[in-house]
């Protein structure tokens, strides 16, 4: 994986933890915040490598669950 690209998806990871943390502070707004950036990362490595889509697929998944 190229460096931009995992530092792309490392950065929408991030966002993903943040989320959490703070959707179990109660803090919904910035969490929603934080999963909105995380999704536009992943697309962003999705548009670099077509293979991550079932990435980005799975971290849908794992948002709407929440």
């Amino acid at each position: 994986m190229k460096t931009a690209t995992r530092r792309l998806l490392d950065k929408a990871l991030r966002a993903v933890h943040a989320a959490e943390t703070l959707l179990r502070a109660g803090d919904t707004e910035f969490a929603a915040g934080r999963a909105y950036y995380a999704m536009f990362y992943a697309e962003d490595v999705e548009q670099m490598l077509p293979q991550a889509k079932e990435i980005v697929v799975q971290a849908n998944r794992h948002l709407a669950a929440r």
